[in-house]
């Protein structure tokens, strides 16, 4: 009895194991991005790729090149939207203004509102031409 109860202990602390590193994984891996902004269009906004937003967690934007902050927004992005008003979602994240050496978590809730994927707006502060890059990722550790 003592070492079925044993093998039983073990196995469900294996389990465990194997449950709380599925759950910790999310798509936390860095992507770069890179955009331009110009005198004439220094507010219209930009997207970052789409990527799969796993989890819960903030999303995570870290600023390397910019002579000018520019504000930063997650979206969730509807795949089934036929124009961008229905493709790019905002779920009510704050606005994060960013400059270069910045790196931040962005609280979102694509997730909690019922979407899965997951893309930041990026949008200019400044009416000159600049650049702004670095990286980006839709979870974070």
């Amino acid at each position: 009895m003592i070492k079925k109860l044993s093998v039983l202990m073990i196995a469900l602390m294996v389990f465990m194991g194997v449950m709380t590193q599925t759950y910790a994984a999310g798509n936390y891996k860095d992507t770069k991005f890179k955009f331009s902004f110009t005198a004439y269009s220094p507010y219209m906004g930009q997207m970052t790729e789409t990527r799969a937003k796993k989890d819960k967690t903030s999303s995570y934007m870290k600023c390397e090149k910019a002579s000018h902050s520019y504000d930063a927004e997650v979206y969730a992005v509807n795949p089934k939207g036929k124009m961008a008003i229905e493709y790019y979602v905002p779920v009510n994240s704050p606005v994060y203004i960013m400059k270069k050496g910045d790196a931040k978590y962005l609280v979102n809730y694509v997730r909690e509102k019922g979407y899965k994927n997951a893309c930041i707006r990026v949008d200019g502060r400044y009416a000159g031409k600049y650049t702004v890059s670095g990286l980006w990722s839709p979870d974070s550790i």
